[in-house]
C-alpha cells in the first residue's frame, strides 16, 4: 500500500484538486437552488486546464483555483445576497388578468397574464433559477393552469444577472408577493415573503461554505508544498 509521504508533490495536489472539486460539485448538487448548474461549467473549465498542463510543485495555479470558484460564484449571485426583499404590503402594485400559455417549454417558468398587450409575466421568486413550477401546478394542475381569472400583488425590481457567466446585464423583474384566484387569496404575502427569506438563507449558507471551502483547501495546497520543501 502506497503511503501519503512517498506520493509525490504533483499527484498530491492532483488528489487534493479532485476532492475539493467533489466536495464543490456535490454540495452544489444536493442544494436546492440552481448552485450546481451556475458553478459546473466554471469548474469543467478549470479541471480541463489543471489537467492538460504540468503545474509541477507550483501551488499558486491551485491558489488561485480556490479564489476564483468562489470569486465567480459570489459575483453570480452578489445582488441576490444583499437585496431586501421585504417590501412593505401597502407598497406592493396591482395586475389581474387571465393566464395563458404562450409556449408549453416555458409554460411553468413565469405566471403569464393577458390583460391587455403587451403580455405580462411574472415571477414567482427574485432569483433567477426559480420558477412558478410549484405556485401554477399546485394549485391549478398541470393540464388546466391556463384561462383563470387572477389577481397578483407585485413589486417591480431591477436585477444585476451575469449572462453567459461573465457579462453583468440589468433586468426588470415583476415579483410575485400575492396571488390570488377569483378574490380568494390562494397564495399569500406572508408565503412568499417566508420563501424569500428561505432562499436567501440558502444562498448566504453557500456562501459561507464556499469561503470556508476555498480557504481550507488553500491552506491543504501550502501545507503540502511546505512539506515538500522541507524534505526537498
Amino acid at each position: 500500500m502506497i503511503k501519503w509521504k512517498d506520493i509525490c508533490i504533483k499527484k498530491k495536489f492532483m488528489i487534493i484538486f479532485f476532492i475539493q472539486t467533489i466536495s464543490l460539485i456535490g454540495f452544489a448538487f444536493c442544494t436546492k437552488d440552481n448552485n450546481f448548474f451556475i458553478m459546473l461549467p466554471f469548474v469543467i473549465c478549470f479541471l480541463f486546464i489543471i489537467i492538460s498542463k504540468s503545474f509541477g510543485c507550483d501551488k499558486r495555479t491551485y491558489f488561485i483555483y480556490s479564489v476564483c470558484v468562489s470569486l465567480f460564484w459570489l459575483s453570480t449571485n452578489f445582488w441576490y445576497l444583499i437585496k431586501d426583499f421585504n417590501i412593505g404590503y401597502d407598497q406592493l402594485k396591482n395586475y389581474s388578468g387571465i393566464t395563458f400559455n404562450p409556449n408549453h417549454k416555458y409554460s411553468a417558468s413565469h405566471l403569464f397574464l393577458n390583460e391587455s398587450k403587451p403580455k405580462i409575466f411574472f415571477d414567482c421568486s427574485p432569483l433567477a433559477n426559480e420558477s412558478c413550477f410549484k405556485e401554477v401546478t399546485q394549485y391549478f394542475g398541470v393540464k388546466d393552469e391556463y384561462g383563470k381569472n387572477i389577481s397578483v400583488k407585485y413589486a417591480e425590481f431591477s436585477v444585476v444577472d451575469i449572462d453567459m457567466y461573465i457579462i453583468p446585464t440589468i433586468n426588470n423583474k415583476k415579483v410575485i408577493y400575492e396571488i390570488k384566484h377569483n378574490d380568494k387569496i390562494i397564495y399569500s404575502y406572508d408565503y412568499f415573503i417566508s420563501k424569500f427569506s428561505k432562499q436567501q438563507q440558502n444562498l448566504r449558507f453557500f456562501a459561507v461554505y464556499l469561503i470556508l471551502n476555498s480557504m481550507v483547501f488553500c491552506i491543504l495546497y501550502h501545507l503540502i508544498q511546505k512539506n515538500f520543501v522541507e524534505h526537498s
